[in-house]
């Protein structure tokens, strides 16, 4: 009783935060959701292994130990192994968790909150989260305590003294009523949120063009910042004179050939896809097509940001000294 109830006392406080419709609400909805999958895929998977290790002795394990332990430890193998090998999971579902796990990890870890998409996402995640708990949960049926099962029960209107799955999934469609996230609007928030970072990375590099990198254009812009990362990448040059005149000459043979793999067209076809995704139909869908463009997207855009900055600091530094 005690482990199940915890559990569902996490999904409550999830939707508690996620009834706020704020930013940290939502993140805060999305590190319990993702926190609750995982410790439950983490004992699902546990279970499997064990019982295809019963009879190792006799039989070899299906599932190698070094393919135990890579599932044991990585998130998006446990959900592949629930798509895939048992499925627990589909396959929509697993898209979803892997692109919200990846943004979990973005605002445990460096404080980014998406505030543009997180509702929706963290909505999205809470769904599927209070519909794998009663697929995932093998604690069998709840006998022990029945007073104190019979009292937890009443909260959500349901008479026993028995938890199963069906009782769980009662008990989840009560937490999901008014939280659920319809997908035409996690579509729009989606494509709306790279269409408005696209945009804004090309008025950077034109903002870069126009003061930042004199007469030049926003496509030479965004080619010398790549050239420069790969220069950075591949060249070690001595901060002396002659490592200086040496970064010149290289620069001067290499760039006019150089190819980068990020360019106007390229952007432009982002800018494309992005607009469909308002026509998705599955959430993991949209969210892996996001995440897809996402993934480019960042890199250059976090340089276009970086390059804006320096060249704005610059400026106010010759203001004040001027």
């Amino acid at each position: 009783m005690h482990q199940i109830k915890q559990n569902i006392e996490q999904l409550e406080e999830a939707a508690q935060q996620l009834a706020k419709q704020t930013p940290t609400g939502a993140r805060l909805a999305l590190l319990l959701s993702d926190n609750l999958v995982e410790l439950l895929m983490y004992k699902k998977v546990q279970l499997e292994f064990a019982r295809c290790n019963w009879f190792q002795v006799v039989i070899p394990p299906k599932y190698s130990p070094q393919k135990q332990k890579k599932v044991m430890k990585y998130f998006n193998e446990k959900v592949n192994f629930l798509v895939s090998e048992t499925q627990n999971i589909s396959q929509d579902e697993g898209d979803c968790l892997k692109v919200a796990h990846m943004l979990r990890n973005e605002a445990y870890h460096t404080g980014i909150i998406r505030k543009s998409i997180i509702i929706y996402v963290a909505a999205v995640y809470f769904e599927i989260a209070c519909k794998l708990l009663p697929r995932l949960w093998f604690g069998g049926y709840m006998y022990t305590d029945q007073d104190d099962v019979a009292i937890f029960l009443k909260r959500y209107n349901i008479d026993g003294g028995m938890i199963n799955e069906t009782v769980l999934a009662k008990i989840c469609s009560c937490l999901l009523e008014g939280k659920t996230c319809e997908i035409f609007k996690l579509n729009k928030a989606l494509s709306k949120d790279l269409l408005r970072r696209i945009e804004e990375t090309l008025d950077g590099l034109e903002y870069l063009a126009e003061g930042g990198y004199p007469r030049t254009t926003a496509k030479q812009v965004l080619k010398q910042m790549q050239f420069s990362e790969m220069l950075a990448t591949n060249y070690k040059f001595a901060k002396t004179e002659e490592g200086f005149q040496n970064f010149l000459k290289i620069h001067k043979k290499l760039f006019p050939k150089y190819k980068p793999p990020i360019t106007m067209k390229v952007i432009n076809i982002w800018k494309q896809r992005a607009k469909t995704l308002e026509l998705e139909t599955m959430p993991g869908l949209v969210l892996r097509k996001f995440a897809d463009i996402d993934e480019k997207l960042l890199p250059i855009e976090q340089k276009v940001d970086e390059g804006v900055f320096q060249f704005d600091e610059m400026i106010n530094a010759q203001i004040h000294d001027g």
